[in-house]
Order: C-alpha cells, then structure tokens, then sequence
C-alpha cells in the first residue's frame, strides 16, 4: 500500500517511534494511555534534528513543528513500554509507547515481531481500531 503522506503538525513534543492521535486539524499529539480514540498512527524514527549531535533533542517534532505519521495499511517501528508478543494488537501507555491491548481498548495496530525489553522498539504494522 502506498504512503498516505497526509502532512501532520505537532501539537507538542513528540518522541520518535511514538503512538499519536489526531488533536485538531491536520495536528497530532503524543498519545497518552486512554486518548478516547483510535490512535491516528505512529510518529516518525527520526528526530528532527541531526542525531548523536550537540543540537539533537530527542524530539521527532515539537510543538507546531511538521511530523511524518505511518498511517493505515504501513508499517512502523513503535517503542515498547512492556513486553509484547508478535501478534499482539498494540495500544498506547501514558508515554505513548506500545503495550499489549486487551478487550474495550482502542490500538493502533499489530506487532509484527515480539519485544521483551522496555524501550525496544519493535515492527507494527498501523491498522487502528478498537478490540
């Protein structure tokens, strides 16, 4: 499936490998545990600025910064906030990292492989809804 490259804005500060959800038009912010939506996608794994470098902040957007979102039908690399096994729907934590979903809670997608450690950052492939 193609890219959808629909053009997003930060409403934040947005960390790289993230769970966002759409806040306004053609905005996103950082997700929390329980948005009250689907999640809009997964923020980009780059940051903004070069990285390893005096300027890098961490940051894949901030606050009214543009940001690449991986939307519907791709496939993106989420950060784990706790373990994860492949197939697992995939719903946001308070920080926006990945955790398993259960039933009632809206996610952004399945894990493609699994992932063991806080932080790991695994495959997700972004199909959000709700279980």
């Amino acid at each position: 499936m193609a890219a959808n490259n629909i053009p997003f804005v930060a409403g934040g500060n947005i960390a790289p490998c993230r769970i966002v959800v759409q806040s306004d038009d053609f905005t996103v912010i950082q997700s929390t545990a329980s948005p009250g939506k689907p999640p809009t996608g997964i923020s980009s794994e780059a940051t903004r600025r070069p990285p390893n470098s005096a300027y890098d902040d961490g940051y894949a957007a901030v606050a009214n910064g543009m940001i690449r979102v991986y939307q519907l039908g791709e496939h993106a690399l989420c950060d784990v906030g706790s373990p994860i096994a492949a197939g697992d729907w995939i719903k946001p934590d308070a920080n926006g990292r990945g955790v398993p979903a259960s039933t009632g809670n809206y996610y952004v997608g399945q894990a493609v492989e699994a992932g063991s450690a806080s932080n790991k950052r695994v495959l997700v492939k972004v199909q959000p809804g709700t279980l």
